[in-house]
């Protein structure tokens, strides 16, 4: 298993935005270069009931979280109570919402995360638009596109060329615009988004936080999108909006009253 944050907070907000972005865009062909399992068996932990479970329980309250096809997703893995029994990475949704007629490429360096794509794919009847290989994903995408010099996470072909959703993680506070600077660095004529979120406490500055447990303050995670329709960012803010309106005052898994402080880019 590749992805060990499946289902914590800091994969809901990977999975939320990008479910949107690959439902709005309709890319022609979706490249994914960590691309993890397709599907996960839930854990019953405290990460995972503040991350994903907490978001399914909670996400009915708020008209753009309601709405987002992320929730629809979970939605199709969960008990009628709204227990999740397993949870989708995202080969998932990106195979579930383009469906046949898109190309597909996904890559890990875990064959077993790889099989369990072929496996998703044939059982959405895909067939052979998907091609999952155990690759470094970077070398593999490297002919497919030259977008951020290499510094590629998820790539969309789309019409106007070719759109990138990047996700990164970090512990330090200060750092949590890292990518976004690393890419306009590398990239000054793409236009580019970010949405970032960062865990903190409900009163008090966050501390260096701690990514491997994801939800300790100063823990924090972004998404950055570039090339994308102005329509599909501001859905994505406001999807962040709420998904910080939704977890103000919630109690974190470690100790304490939490928030999430949303700030895009």
């Amino acid at each position: 298993m590749a992805n060990h944050r499946f289902g914590k907070l800091a994969d809901v907000w990977k999975h939320l935005p990008l479910t949107e972005i690959v439902h709005l865009e309709q890319p022609g062909a979706y490249w994914e270069s960590h691309a993890g399992s397709a599907l996960y068996p839930m854990v019953d932990d405290p990460e995972r009931i503040f991350g994903a479970q907490r978001f399914l329980r909670v996400s009915a309250d708020y008209p753009t979280l309601h709405n987002a096809h992320y929730r629809q997703q979970l939605l199709r893995h969960a008990t009628a109570e709204g227990t999740l029994t397993s949870y989708p990475g995202s080969p998932m949704p990106a195979m579930s919402e383009l469906g046949a007629g898109h190309r597909f490429l996904f890559c890990d360096v875990d064959p077993a995360s790889v099989a369990s794509v072929d496996e998703a794919a044939r059982a959405l009847r895909l067939g052979s638009s998907v091609t999952a290989v155990v690759a470094d994903g970077m070398a593999a995408l490297r002919p497919e596109s030259r977008l951020a010099g290499g510094a590629v996470s998820v790539v969309a072909h789309i019409d106007r060329g070719v759109g990138l959703v990047y996700w990164y993680g970090h512990s330090v506070p200060e750092e949590r615009a890292w990518a976004f600077e690393e890419l306009a660095r590398r990239c000054p004529s793409a236009i580019l988004w970010c949405g970032h979120v960062l865990v903190a406490l409900q009163e008090g500055h966050p501390v260096r936080g701690d990514l491997g447990t994801a939800t300790t303050s100063g823990t924090g995670f972004g998404i950055v999108g570039a090339n994308l329709q102005a329509e599909t960012l501001r859905t994505c803010e406001r999807l962040g909006q709420e998904l910080a309106l939704a977890y103000d005052g919630a109690g974190l898994p470690g100790g304490g009253q939490g928030r999430l402080d949303f700030q895009p880019s």
